[in-house]
């Protein structure tokens, strides 16, 4: 009886599952290693867009000055000067908005990359491989997106007091529609991190 009892003790301390943690162990910092290279690679892809965005911001900075030039010289096209302050007012804000928005959703950006790199860094992101790369994908897309809208510039096109109220409406018209492009681009990737993190859960 004893000596069944050391056999059976003799082969339960050999059996497969009970070495597999120590042979896995070289394989699992493999992973490791590569997960952590890979996401050291989409940091480093992630701030360089980050720092694209920024030139595209200052160089806009230059566009912004000249056309603000040709905004003051059609100005002159308006007779009123409390319609001149308005235009010129309404301006300023379109200019504020602009700038605004494009750095917000570069930090938002950001943050949906950093969420990633913590979801890809888990011991389980290989069950939501497929959702991870789609959602890299789409904030990628948005990226460009942003960096498209942060070189443009938007000048209410003054043609004459008369029709000052319409051009006020184009200008912002051309910069909603723009930047809704944006927004519904940064709403998908958004969407695709949260995927990710309910997958994970």
């Amino acid at each position: 009886m004893i000596a069944t009892l050391l056999l059976i003790a003799a082969v339960n301390t050999t059996t497969p599952d009970s070495s597999m943690p120590s042979a896995l162990q070289p394989r699992n910092a493999e992973v490791r290693a590569e997960v952590q290279q890979n996401l050291n690679e989409m940091r480093a892809i992630h701030e360089q867009k980050r720092e694209e965005i920024r030139e595209k911001v200052q160089t806009a900075q230059q566009n912004w000055e000249q056309a603000r030039e040709q905004f003051r010289e059609r100005l002159q096209l308006i007779s009123s000067e409390r319609k001149q302050e308005v235009a010129q007012n309404l301006q300023s804000r379109i200019e504020t908005n602009h700038q605004k928005w494009v750095e917000h959703w570069s930090i938002v950006l950001d943050r949906l990359s950093q969420i990633l790199d913590k979801a890809e860094a888990r011991d389980d992101a290989q069950e939501a491989s497929t959702l991870i790369a789609s959602a890299r994908a789409q904030i990628a897309v948005a990226q460009d997106l942003l960096e498209a809208q942060s070189d443009n510039v938007y000048v209410i096109e003054i043609e004459s007091e008369e029709n000052l109220g319409q051009n006020v409406s184009s200008a912002l018209s051309d910069m909603r529609l723009d930047m809704t492009s944006v927004l519904d681009s940064l709403t998908l990737a958004k969407e695709a991190v949260r995927e990710v993190l309910n997958a994970l859960d």
